[in-house]
């Protein structure tokens, strides 16, 4: 089973379900209904809740967003703003400001439009991380545990072909499979610094990297870290 495939997070769910409140309480304020297709979501949400899934939300937290009141934007976006930025830390956030469109003053004409144009590109952006970046941590997870566990097996084979030599060849064969040893654990700690190294890589883009290049990540690393040693 693929990282995609795996069942409906239970974060998500709960996401979907605050989403879910906030969006019929701004309806009720606005004595409103909701459009046919998100009416079909929330039914059915409540006749299967299994059913729900990241599509579901997204269009739920869009529906949100274009009911939220003229006089409410200017908060929710300055909340989108602070929450984009704790995703993405600082540096990537200063990166959005300046791309960014300026926004007129808030008794500006045009404000309100702009301001819920840039919660919508905002919540773009989140939903795009949401979707993405579990799976690739997942594959990354899997590639170290891997990766690990060839060392250390390697490094198991190592040790008795190093007490096998000492014992029965001498020491200078044996030294040579200790340089070959340090060099494997040097490829070893190079691939977990390769696995870390993620900011500012689109995760899709790192998904697929990481899943089509696992050989040369789990073995390849290490053997040919030995190989220099």
């Amino acid at each position: 089973m693929q990282e995609k495939d795996k069942p409906f997070p239970r974060y998500a769910r709960d996401y979907f379900e605050q989403l879910l409140e906030q969006y019929m309480l701004l309806l009720n304020e606005q004595n409103a209904q909701p459009p046919a297709a998100i009416a079909a979501i929330i039914a059915k949400a409540k006749a299967n809740p299994d059913d729900v899934n990241w599509a579901d939300v997204f269009a739920l937290e869009t529906a949100y967003l274009y009911a939220v009141p003229d006089d409410r934007l200017e908060a929710e976006l300055r909340l989108a703003r602070d929450r984009y930025q704790s995703i993405v830390g600082n540096d990537a956030y200063a990166d959005y400001l300046k791309s960014a469109p300026a926004l007129p003053a808030p008794d500006d004409a045009k404000y309100n439009a702009k301001a819920r144009a840039e919660l919508l590109t905002l919540a773009e952006r989140m939903r795009y991380i949401y979707t993405f970046v579990p799976p690739k941590e997942d594959k990354r997870n899997t590639l170290a545990m891997h990766a690990a566990i060839w060392t250390c097996a390697a490094a198991a084979v190592g040790l008795v072909i190093y007490w096998v030599l000492l014992l029965g060849w001498g020491i200078t064969v044996a030294t040579i499979v200790v340089v070959m040893f340090v060099g494997q654990m040097g490829g070893f700690i190079s691939v977990q610094q390769r696995l870390q190294a993620s900011a500012g890589v689109d995760p899709l883009f790192k998904e697929l990297q990481l899943s089509n290049g696992w050989f040369s990540i789990v073995v390849i690393a290490p053997l040919t870290g030995a190989i220099f040693a």
